[in-house]
């Protein structure tokens, strides 16, 4: 594969049979290396057809992401473009931004256009939304929006981690959407953390004023009307929400490459570096409930983590062989957790 063959995919130019070997060539791992260095080429030279040098970054990335889309639908219909493109990003191992557009149609036949950007195990980003907000997408998270803003209320859809500086308008609403909590703003900082896997939604005020709301099928409630410098805490099935200070600095130190533990249970613990370094724990003895662990992490390996926890608490770890899948990539690490007896 050379860069003019990618050049001339990009440019519209190439016969399916070529297209199908692009798309080969980006999702085999024995390929990764290459792949990298001649992507990161052709982005610095390419330029679309009829766009000017100031053509903003996130229409060039629709443009290249739709045509993606497109010859995937066409040539792999089997495989839908988020899973190649994700699995390209997992092969490559290095940050890459998933976006997809949809369209759904309104009461009044309008045509409405969603993106959705997304991020893999160990990926970042930061971008703008056409409101001029502010986001920060944490590891392995995605959010959708429209690709423009009109009405009265700014909706997007959350999963995941992500820090909003959401552009003052009072007319219009910011609301970010989650399961089952939504976050209402009109201009402020604020944090929201919300894995599908995880039991419990947390928002971290930084500056303004949110409303907490459950959301529900044609009506949502407010639950509480947030301060900065709180955090709350959201239950799934309680439907509880706590109330805590002082922890802002701890839900926001992933902005900073950090991870902040204060005397937090060994299972939040757990669940936090599963995230960070794409790692499952395993444990089943009721009794490491009882242990909690404080550090800040900054460029610890995880092997360097391990250790460290284990001169801080009676816990043993062991770090279990990854199995070759048989696409090429592998397994998530697996830590066997027990106590030191």
């Amino acid at each position: 594969m050379d860069k003019d063959l990618l050049t001339r995919y990009l440019n519209d130019q190439c016969e399916p049979e070529e297209v199908e070997r692009v798309m080969a060539w980006i999702s085999n791992p024995k390929h990764s290396v290459e792949v990298r260095e001649i992507l990161e080429a052709v982005w610095e030279e390419f330029q679309w057809e009829g766009s000017s040098a100031s053509m903003d970054f996130d229409d060039a990335l629709r443009k290249l992401h739709q045509k993606i889309e497109l010859d995937a639908g066409q040539s792999r219909p089997g495989l839908r473009f988020r899973e190649w493109i994700v699995r390209a990003a997992a092969i490559l191992f290095i940050p890459v931004l998933s976006l997809l557009i949809y369209q759904s149609v309104s009461t009044s036949e309008q045509v409405v256009s969603w993106t959705e950007v997304s991020t893999p195990v160990g990926g970042k980003a930061n971008f703008q939304l056409p409101d001029g907000t502010l986001v920060w997408l944490n590891f392995n998270s995605s959010i959708r929006y429209p690709l423009s803003f009109s009405g009265d209320m700014r909706e997007v859809e959350l999963e995941g981690e992500a820090y909003f500086d959401i552009a003052h308008d009072e007319a219009s609403p910011f609301l970010v959407k989650t399961n089952p909590l939504g976050v209402l703003a009109t201009g402020t900082e604020f944090n929201v953390l919300a894995y599908p896997e995880d039991t419990v939604t947390q928002v971290s005020l930084i500056s303004g004023e949110v409303l907490l709301q459950q959301l529900g099928s044609g009506q949502s409630r407010t639950l509480y009307t947030m301060k900065p410098g709180q955090q709350s805490t959201l239950g799934r099935k309680s439907r509880k929400v706590s109330i805590h200070t002082d922890r802002n600095d701890r839900a926001t130190a992933w902005l900073e490459g950090k991870m902040i533990f204060k005397d937090d249970r060994i299972d939040y613990v757990f669940e936090h570096l599963s995230r960070w370094y794409n790692a499952d724990f395993a444990w089943d003895d009721p009794e490491l409930l009882q242990y909690t662990f404080t550090a800040t992490l900054v460029d610890e390996t995880l092997p360097q983590v391990l250790e460290l926890m284990e001169l801080a608490t009676p816990i043993e770890f062991e770090i279990m062989p990854r199995k070759e899948l048989t696409d090429g990539s592998f397994s998530r690490s697996t830590i066997a957790v027990k106590l030191n007896n």
